[in-house]
């Protein structure tokens, strides 16, 4: 997980969505980290990049193949974003 640490909120979000993601049994324990990309400069909201696993590994392909896991790894990414949400907006 990437995101923009000059952005207000990148960071908060990035955390957010980690936390959620390490709550998964088969995901490494994992933390956020900030860089810099392109995307970053393109966007004027708060934005993250979220690497789930690698395709070049036998092990987390076969997870990232597995639609269980998919479903498990897209449930954390929403609860992580709909966190984020109550903390700005609610």
């Amino acid at each position: 997980m990437y995101y923009d640490p000059k952005k207000l909120g990148c960071q908060r979000l990035a955390a957010l969505i980690q936390e959620e993601l390490n709550k998964i049994p088969q995901m490494p324990p994992r933390r956020a980290k900030a860089d810099t990309f392109y995307l970053f400069d393109c966007l004027d909201i708060p934005v993250v990049i979220v690497e789930t696993g690698w395709m070049c590994s036998p092990n987390e392909r076969e997870k990232l193949l597995n639609p269980e896991y998919q479903e498990q790894v897209a449930k954390a990414i929403a609860e992580g974003i709909i966190n984020y949400a109550k903390e700005q907006y609610l």
